[in-house]
């Protein structure tokens, strides 16, 4: 390479985005005459360089060879780097109407890239901008409630769009549920890998965390929660401002149920009137099974509680959703078997009597190998006599 063009080629690299910048049509000019000698003369291979000139073909519109140095650009590099966010941006920006919603989190993604590293933004036409920045403010008014469903299936759901959060991993949505669940409490880094990774290797599972947190601030970033975790003094910690989560719910029933206050109970009945799911379901993890199997326990004690008022009281109707709810958690328990046959045969139900009963038997011959109680038993013929 001659030193004139080593120098030009220096010039297009540290100058090139600046002068491509400014906006001033003579420093536009500078740079697509420079971009033109360097391609015709096979000296556009350095990265910087690559990247300018992409920025370049954007900006006179020729989208076929904006793509080419992009990506020529990008393959220099392992991992992802400035030049495959401007490439995202502008694909991002040039499809959108076709797709808004993917486009947005591309672009989005994109951009947080950019912030993370410090990166500056490319080259952009002014309708560009102004699309930009009406992207940007739209995710900064969707600073919403993240929706946490932790009954059921276990999700977190966008409140601006109503967008389930897709999770790169198992291990992510564990994270994100085993912070949830300390409710905003720091927890500690070596903590969080014996959580997550108790057979790993050290360093391995070190780099794993911050990748993964890493992906899922990503994720966020669309809706302007990026900082949702936070990271101080080795601690993670969830902030629960954004967050709006039936945890709180679930925890409150569980103190009720465990308290055995009838009359607070009573007052909070509705709690046990409908079973949305087991708690934390989907979470395979030793701690979430013991904390959804407490859970459970705990409706079944409260359910079984307000039944026996309400069948106390001849509100058969509503021990009949408390013992239905029962048999949901734990479908061969014979005692709320024999509660619902009473409450039914109370309600001079028939039907659902031996509805029940023959349902409930054939559950236990099938799955079990076993058939209904003497208790069980009784209750029926008693009924079915009268």
């Amino acid at each position: 390479m001659k030193e004139s063009e080593k120098l030009l080629l220096d010039m297009l690299e540290k100058t090139g985005e600046i002068l491509l910048s400014s906006g001033n049509p003579i420093h536009h000019h500078m740079v697509g005459e420079l971009v033109t000698f360097l391609n015709e003369e096979g000296l556009l291979f350095a990265p910087e360089a690559l990247g300018v000139a992409g920025e370049f073909f954007y900006s006179i519109g020729d989208r076929e060879r904006m793509e080419f140095c992009l990506n020529e650009a990008d393959s220099r590099f392992v991992r992802d780097n400035r030049f495959s966010a401007y490439r995202s941006i502008y694909r991002g920006l040039f499809h959108y109407r076709k797709a808004p919603q993917h486009y947005e989190q591309q672009i989005h993604n994109a951009l947080f890239f950019l912030k993370e590293h410090d990166e500056p933004l490319p080259y952009l036409t002014q309708k560009d901008r102004s699309l930009l920045e009406q992207i940007r403010q739209r995710g900064r008014s969707g600073m919403q409630a993240l929706v946490v469903r932790t009954q059921g299936e276990f999700s977190v759901i966008a409140a601006q769009d109503g967008r389930m959060l897709p999770w790169r991993t198992r291990k992510g949505r564990e994270l994100f549920a085993y912070l949830l669940e300390r409710d905003g409490a720091p927890v500690e880094r070596g903590h969080l890998i014996e959580i997550l990774w108790p057979y790993e290797i050290p360093d391995n599972a070190v780099a794993m965390l911050h990748n993964m947190i890493y992906n899922m601030r990503k994720e966020l970033s669309t809706y302007c929660l990026d900082k949702i975790i936070l990271y101080e003094k080795k601690h993670y910690r969830l902030v629960m401002d954004n967050l709006a989560s039936d945890s709180v719910m679930v925890h409150d029933m569980m103190r009720l149920a465990n308290a055995e206050d009838f009359l607070e109970l009573s007052q909070n009945e509705d709690y046990f009137l409908h079973y949305n799911g087991r708690y934390l379901k989907g979470i395979d993890s030793p701690w979430a099974d013991a904390l959804g199997n407490e859970a459970d326990m705990a409706f079944v004690k409260g359910c079984r509680l307000l039944a026996g008022d309400a069948f106390g009281c001849s509100n058969f109707d509503k021990a009949v959703v408390l013992l239905e709810n029962i048999l949901k958690v734990s479908p061969y328990e014979e005692e709320a078997a024999a509660a619902l046959l009473a409450s039914f045969g109370e309600k001079r139900d028939w039907h659902r009597l031996q509805g029940f009963y023959r349902d409930f038997t054939q559950r236990l011959q099938n799955d079990l190998g076993m058939e209904p109680g003497e208790g069980v038993r009784q209750v029926y013929s008693k009924y079915l006599n009268r």
